[in-house]
């Protein structure tokens, strides 16, 4: 239960600033505010790999105290910026809490008996369904009664939570490997060549798609990939086992998890700026509804993902973790692509949004122990760390793919960006590609054998 919170902030705050980017950017007047979550992922991208090896180094519980302490700091700034590129630097500093997640999972696989591993893996990611379901009401009553600034500083008090609950009652593992020269080279091609793609997504439009600067872009991002690898393979002591990555139920399961669980993270951005841009005729095609309405429209969805989670959870223990991955990734699509047809009334997204995220569900609870059994219990560390870093690209990514599909369609008015029906069909169609083409990639992935048989082998 002490570790439930501290895996769960992330998800909590990004749910509470999606619900709120509508007012930042309506407050700032900016068109740029997507980077408002994405430098979020992009820091964290960046931040992983190092902070996955000091704690195999130092102990996971320091680490994890000390990214929640940079992250409260950040967290506080972000409330309290008078500007957008302030606030965007305090969101930067915030998003050296994204790497709580893998330091979570590799603290479970030390310190819980093998057979419990799975399940409570699975419990651990499918949480986010209760943070989901409480989450956008308290995140309602205060866009409602607070502003945006009032969702800013309860995340700045979710991250004091998790550092005290970590501090108190969170065990340290006793697990340590020999410290060996830290490679930074590294992690900064990794993190520089992630941040450029992005960066490249987000102005295509402005700069032309086959511009010269676009496509600098491009070719230095895979340069950066390139010489990643090289280095990798060369280091005596890598930040990533090239090794472990080319062995093909490791890389295939890192190739799944990017794609549903992080390309398709764009698409729970949609329904959020569909509800709460205002209706405005032929600019703004939004509902216009308030934040605790839009609270109550994902209710279900929420209470379902829960279910879904626990459900997913017992069910790992005895089938293979490809089977509900891959009901979960047909019915999230079902579910998108319904919104995509029809989203002009409530009803059209409570039951579109409720299929979405029941297939979320099942998607995120198996991502976690898709990686547990791929992988030998020493190197769950670092395969969690990758997993991060391949999900936070994906989901960077992805994220500017829905925002870049939406400004397509869209219309600009006093600094702020509008999106059109046009603009949300086409977002959720994307979504629902992402979700299809991982449907096609779990075809690559090998047998996943029960937790029962990991364990014993184990």
């Amino acid at each position: 239960m002490a570790l439930i919170w501290p895996a769960q902030v992330l998800t909590a705050a990004g749910l509470l600033g999606s619900n709120a980017q509508a007012g930042v950017a309506l407050h700032f007047h900016t068109t740029d505010i997507a980077w408002f979550m994405l430098v979020v992922s992009l820091v964290s991208t960046v931040v992983a790999p190092f902070a996955v090896r000091f704690g195999d180094f130092f102990g996971k519980k320091r680490v994890m105290l000390a990214v929640s302490a940079i992250g409260l700091v950040g967290d506080v700034i972000a409330a309290m910026a008078t500007s957008y590129e302030v606030l965007l630097i305090g969101r930067g500093l915030a998003g050296f809490y994204g790497v709580m997640t893998p330091l979570v999972y590799a603290l479970i696989r030390d310190v819980f008996p093998p057979k419990h591993v799975a399940l409570v893996s699975s419990l651990v990611g499918g949480s986010m369904g209760v943070v989901a379901l409480g989450g956008p009401f308290l995140s309602g009553w205060l866009l409602d009664n607070h502003g945006f600034r009032g969702v800013l500083w309860f995340i700045a008090g979710c991250t004091a939570l998790s550092f005290v609950l970590i501090a108190a009652l969170v065990p340290e593992s006793s697990l340590r490997v020999p410290r060996v020269p830290v490679d930074w080279l590294g992690g900064l091609l990794l993190g520089g060549g992630a941040a450029a793609i992005t960066y490249a997504l987000g102005n295509g439009a402005a700069w032309g798609w086959t511009s010269g600067k676009f496509l600098a872009y491009v070719f230095g991002t895979a340069f950066a990939f390139a010489a990643f690898l090289v280095v990798e393979s060369r280091a005596k002591h890598p930040l990533v086992d090239t090794r472990m990555l080319s062995r093909r139920p490791v890389w295939s399961v890192l190739l799944v998890n990017g794609v549903v669980a992080g390309l398709a993270s764009g698409a729970s951005l949609i329904t959020s700026l569909l509800l709460l841009y205002p209706k405005i005729p032929g600019v703004s095609e939004g509902f216009g509804v308030s934040a605790t309405k839009t609270a109550v429209i994902g209710m279900p969805g929420s209470i379902l993902m829960l279910v879904t989670a626990l459900v997913t959870g017992l069910l790992l223990r005895r089938f293979d973790a490809r089977i509900p991955t891959l009901v979960g990734t047909l019915v999230g699509a079902a579910g998108l692509t319904f919104l995509a047809m029809w989203h002009d009334d409530t009803w059209h997204v409570v039951l579109g949004s409720a299929v979405f995220v029941l297939g979320l569900g099942a998607i995120v609870s198996c991502g976690p122990v898709m990686i547990l059994r791929v992988v030998a219990p020493h190197e769950q560390g670092t395969a969690s760390g990758v997993n991060l870093i391949v999900q936070g690209v994906a989901g960077a990514i992805g994220t500017q793919l829905v925002f870049v599909t939406l400004a397509k369609e869209g219309t600009v008015v006093q600094g702020t960006q509008f999106y059109s029906d046009a603009s949300y069909r086409n977002a959720y169609l994307l979504g629902a590609g992402f979700l299809l083409i991982g449907t096609l990639l779990l075809s690559l992935v090998p047998k996943l054998a029960p937790a029962k048989e990991t364990s014993s082998a184990e």
